[in-house]
């Protein structure tokens, strides 16, 4: 019986290991526990909060050429606040689903990082809208040029709330050619500018 104490050890390690890998994927899962609850606050008040959320990221997404991301959330009264915000890579950024008791996520936001030639980062990437679909929620994403768009997912359209210069800018950022960007795209329209 001397292997008992080193057995136990081994299936206690275990044990830690897969609660471990349970709670990761639980706050990973890319699922809107809230997904078509209204919002109590007006779209422009949502959309007024996430340009603020996303222009204290903006600089820090240029300068560490990463995406960063989080959640609008909301509380019974209407009060809007910003969850933790989530560092991602170059062109991703993973949001957990994670809400304080009594808040509730209303919409999503994330930087395009810094300006990159090789990425169509002035719009909504199709995974942005497929994912803001998906989860029923409205999306605001800010580009390198500095534009804010939101991503309407009832309507499943982008629109382009701002445009160039309303964020703070990339310093590296070169501007589309005249008409390259339009004020609104639909997701066949996002698909077709994919090369």
């Amino acid at each position: 019986m001397r292997g008992a104490p080193s057995h136990t050890l081994v299936l206690a390690l275990c044990a830690l290991a897969w609660v471990g890998i349970v709670i990761n994927s639980a706050i990973y899962a890319r699922e809107n526990p809230h997904s078509g609850r209204d919002p109590v606050a007006s779209d422009s008040e949502i959309a007024a909060f996430a340009r603020t959320a996303l222009e204290d990221v903006q600089q820090r997404s240029f300068a560490e050429r990463k995406e960063y991301c989080g959640l609008i959330l909301e509380d019974d009264a209407g009060n809007l606040a910003v969850s933790a915000v989530f560092e991602g890579y170059e062109a991703e950024c993973q949001l957990p689903w994670l809400s304080p008791m009594g808040q509730y996520p209303v919409a999503t936001f994330h930087t395009h990082g810094a300006y990159n030639f090789d990425y169509d980062s002035e719009v909504p990437s199709t995974v942005d809208m497929e994912a803001d679909i998906g989860e029923q929620i409205d999306g605001f994403v800010a580009t390198p040029g500095g534009r804010l768009w939101k991503i309407d997912w009832e309507d499943e359209v982008a629109v382009q709330l701002c445009g160039e210069g309303c964020l703070a800018t990339d310093p590296r950022y070169r501007p589309e050619p005249q008409g390259g960007i339009a004020q609104r795209y639909t997701l066949p329209e996002l698909q077709q500018r994919q090369p």
